[in-house]
């Protein structure tokens, strides 16, 4: 015998809605609410990697912009599964100035949007070193594009007036790997 409860609203014995199911939405809890699981149990769907792209170049990338271009070949491509879906971009690289004195400055773009974390600038990170002296650089950015069309990021650079940036120096292999994360 199989039995069949049928319901729209479960709720707590305070009278709040803990599960709501409206137009094939099933809602669990209120905004600000904490929904934990029980000790043993597993969670499915909500924060998995769903996808992971990444891309990898070894040419070495020089500037003397004073405006943000974009760095050859440091860029990949994801197309997410879902408009709630945040993509987890993770960049790392080496770099310089050639110019003593001078600083480099770097950021992602998704498309045509600079991604900066701060806005003022429009710079991500930024370095400035003794001319030629290479050093590694990593940074992480969570963006949230609302989008299921195909995302094109791509790190982008500038040095000062009189400055060379240079990045991926002597061959040094750069990196960008995307992540898709189910929201």
């Amino acid at each position: 015998m199989t039995a069949i409860l049928k319901v729209d609203t479960i709720q707590d014995t305070a009278g709040n809605n803990i599960i709501n199911e409206s137009s094939n939405t099933i809602t669990i809890g209120a905004s600000g609410d904490a929904i934990n699981l029980a000790s043993g149990a597993t969670q499915s769907g909500f924060g998995k990697v769903l996808q992971l792209v990444n891309a990898k170049t070894n040419t070495q990338f020089n500037t003397t912009s004073t405006s943000l271009v974009a760095v050859t070949n440091l860029l990949a491509a994801i197309t997410p599964s879902a408009t709630s879906s945040k993509i987890l971009i993770m960049v790392n690289f080496t770099g310089t100035n050639a110019t003593a004195g001078k600083t480099t400055n770097t950021t992602i773009y998704r498309g045509s949007t600079n991604l900066a974390m701060q806005s003022s600038t429009g710079i991500m990170g930024l370095f400035s070193d003794e001319a030629s002296e290479y050093k590694g650089y990593s940074y992480h950015y969570l963006d949230t594009p609302s989008s299921t069309s195909a995302l094109t990021y791509q790190v982008y650079a500038m040095t000062d007036s009189g400055g060379t940036a240079q990045l991926m120096v002597n061959g040094n292999t750069a990196s960008i790997t995307l992540m898709e994360i189910a929201g």
